[in-house]
């Protein structure tokens, strides 16, 4: 994959920018090359997960799972080493 970091006045920011090979597209913080920290993966047919990672899986607290137009939310709740534990139910539309 490609890894983009930002520079600011010499000094390295937080959040990067990670392309896979598969296309998917991750922003927000990472370490030791994983997805750690705040951040938002963006697959390739589209669909957002957005919430805290850790050791390359969303992790602990609240995420969101959101349709490829980044519209209806697919999957929302507590989340546990990449496992949604209690979803939250979503509207249908």
């Amino acid at each position: 994959g490609v890894l983009q970091r930002q520079w600011v006045d010499g000094a390295e920011q937080e959040s990067v920018t990670c392309i896979y090979p598969t296309g998917d597209v991750y922003k927000g913080q990472m370490q030791y090359y994983k997805m750690h920290g705040s951040g938002k993966l963006t697959y390739t047919d589209g669909k957002t997960l957005e919430g805290q990672f850790c050791h390359g899986k969303i992790h602990s607290g609240s995420g969101e799972l959101r349709d490829e137009k980044g519209v209806r939310v697919v999957a929302a709740g507590e989340w546990v080493d990449g496992v949604l534990q209690q979803p939250q139910p979503q509207p249908q539309r």
